[in-house]
């Protein structure tokens, strides 16, 4: 697939940035370097299709937990698919450091029963889920 047969599809889609928590604005109990300000909401006992692509250089996103792990290449779609059976918290990373600051590209994730009418409305119509992780800008 190529990213612009995706890009200019009639759909829409909900789209929201996630930035790494510096380590010195972590609060107590939170996992160092693992969380971001806006977690991506699934729910769980579902099957989800993942597409993923990058704006920039090659990305290796994984997520451990939920035994997946896909490649996001600029210009190019790519997809995985995920079934979730449990609710929780699962961390996500860039698994392949290939620039400055990839090890700092986290993608942590909540699955739960109850989610908003916003993530429902979304999810059951069908419409894609467009994430961006980036990295705060004072790590760029």
């Amino acid at each position: 697939y190529e990213y612009s047969d995706y890009n200019s599809s009639d759909e829409q889609s909900l789209t929201f940035d996630s930035y790494t928590i510096p380590e010195d604005d972590s609060e107590l109990g939170q996992s160092r370097l693992l969380e971001v300000d806006n977690r991506v909401v699934v729910p769980a006992k579902t099957h989800l299709r993942m597409i993923v692509t990058s704006a920039d250089v090659l990305h290796s996103r994984a997520v451990p937990s939920l035994g997946v792990k896909c490649d996001a290449v600029p210009g190019r779609l790519n997809q995985t698919s995920i079934s979730v059976q449990r609710e929780g918290v699962c961390h996500g990373q860039c698994s392949e450091i290939r620039g400055t600051n990839h090890a700092s590209m986290r993608a942590p994730g909540y699955i739960g029963r109850l989610l908003s009418p916003l993530w429902l409305s979304r999810i059951f119509s069908n419409r894609p889920l467009r994430f961006r992780c980036e990295l705060p800008k004072e790590l760029l």
